[in-house]
């Protein structure tokens, strides 16, 4: 008998010290990639910002080619907005919020399901010379739910190679592109709400 008892202390010890751990878990998240590519900044800028582009670099549509997206509001400007819904990559919005020319852009991300949270969506651009920029991706989010703070842990695992794909599919597209009167005329922007 005592043998029983004696698992059963151990057990709510375990899983007490187990309860424990998010506590100590940070609630602030942030991952980040690079990539170097070769064409001028203001080029690079200009696809990134405009949501038009989206769909044929973004690393999760990729997952799930039939997902449904649109684009709402005036391409590349602030307040325009790309959205997705499908089965494995979710539903959400991707809104710009800010932008400087040539050097940053920032949007705010709104995931609907599986889970409700926010998050930014940071890109910088640092010119290396007339013809090649380097490209960050960055996200950061504050995701303090008790029971999401384990999945912090393996945020940088998990997103960071959907980041490196993502700009790697970027930089391959955005070196077919000549210049950014070329780039800008490949893509019809059809806006309007999700169906």
């Amino acid at each position: 008998m005592k043998s029983v008892s004696g698992i059963i202390v151990v057990i709510v010890v375990v899983v007490g010290g187990l309860a424990l751990v998010p506590l100590f878990i940070s609630p602030e998240v942030s991952v980040s990639r690079s990539v170097e590519i070769d064409r001028p900044v203001e080029l690079v800028f200009n696809v990134v910002k405009n949501y038009d582009y989206n769909d044929m670099w973004n690393p999760f549509l990729q997952k799930e080619p039939g997902a449904q997206t649109d684009v709402d509001g005036e391409p590349g400007e602030i307040g325009s907005r790309w959205m997705w819904s499908g089965d494995t990559i979710g539903q959400g919005s991707l809104t710009l919020v800010a932008l400087e020319k040539n050097r940053r852009i920032v949007a705010k991300t709104e995931f609907i399901k599986p889970m409700v949270f926010e998050a930014d969506d940071i890109w910088t651009f640092e010119p290396l010379g007339e013809n090649k920029t380097r490209v960050t991706w960055t996200f950061k989010a504050v995701i303090d739910s008790y029971f999401l703070r384990l999945g912090n842990l393996s945020m940088d695992s998990n997103l960071g190679p959907q980041f490196k794909k993502g700009l790697q599919s970027l930089k391959k597209f955005i070196e077919k592109t000549p210049n950014a009167e070329e780039a800008l005329k490949q893509v019809e922007h059809v806006g309007g709400e999700m169906p």
